[in-house]
């Protein structure tokens, strides 16, 4: 659900136009339990339903910030990932020099269609969302060419030996980058989240204020910013997905430097 609101609706919709909605649902249940409650029923419980709003509007705040850390520190790792992969495609693409001519060439050419796969094709699709894994098939071309080296002396052994560990981490890296894409929060984070923001937007309706303009902006702006906190979350949750997204700029630049 929530790759389908990042995917689905641009930031520019989702922001400025869905946010302040929830925000005037929220005001029109304040409105509407103002004259249902009164100021006899809630006032002398004013004190109460204030410590209730402390209280969960606390608890509110540290659960957020729990997430918050743990999808950030996720969308890192995302770019991350994608760095050390574009490296590992520049380490192999040079180290690949140590070997046979004809294995050589066959390596580079590989890994220039490899790294044209993930960024025209991959990338993409994990955009919109979906889960390629047609870089798959030409890392085992890769591998099929890599054993075709028959390395002569102990020196070219340990070069060919090295570049099959650089090919391991790169497929390693590959793997990571799709695990990143998959990977989400639990829908039991976004039950607690959501429902503690409805709990505290609540409690806050049910506050007494004598002036209704000062009760509907108090609610109003905790709105929208829990608003903004949630699709912050959801946005760095998905770090291939939507308008905060990872680009594969690194692969980019590795393409550059190897297609020369």
């Amino acid at each position: 659900m929530a790759a389908f609101i990042l995917t689905g609706v641009p930031a520019w919709i989702l922001v400025p136009v869905l946010m302040p909605l929830t925000a005037a649902l929220f005001a029109w249940i304040t409105l509407r339990l103002r004259p249902q409650m009164g100021s006899k029923f809630t006032e002398p419980h004013n004190d109460v339903v204030g410590y209730a709003v402390t209280a969960a509007g606390i608890v509110y705040a540290v659960v957020v910030a729990f997430v918050l850390f743990a999808v950030w520190d996720r969308y890192e790792a995302a770019q991350d990932i994608a760095s050390k992969e574009a490296s590992s495609v520049v380490a192999l693409y040079r180290d690949s020099a140590a070997l046979d001519p004809l294995v050589t060439g066959e390596v580079r050419r590989d890994l220039v269609a490899y790294a044209n796969n993930v960024i025209d094709d991959e990338w993409p699709a994990m955009q919109r969302g979906d889960d390629p894994d047609s870089s798959r098939a030409v890392i085992d071309v890769i591998y099929a060419d890599l054993a075709q080296a028959k390395p002569a002396t102990p020196s070219q052994q340990a070069l060919y030996d090295a570049a099959f560990v650089k090919l391991n981490e790169l497929d390693e890296q590959r793997t990571q980058r799709h695990d990143a894409a998959r990977g989400s929060l639990p829908s039991i984070f976004w039950w607690v989240l959501i429902g503690s923001d409805f709990i505290v937007l609540l409690l806050m309706a049910m506050l007494h204020l004598e002036d209704v303009r000062v009760h509907l902006a108090s609610v109003v702006c905790v709105a929208l910013v829990t608003g903004a906190m949630l699709y912050l979350i959801i946005a760095l949750d998905f770090p291939f997905v939507g308008a905060v997204h990872t680009d594969p700029t690194a692969m980019q630049h590795a393409l550059a430097v190897i297609d020369k």
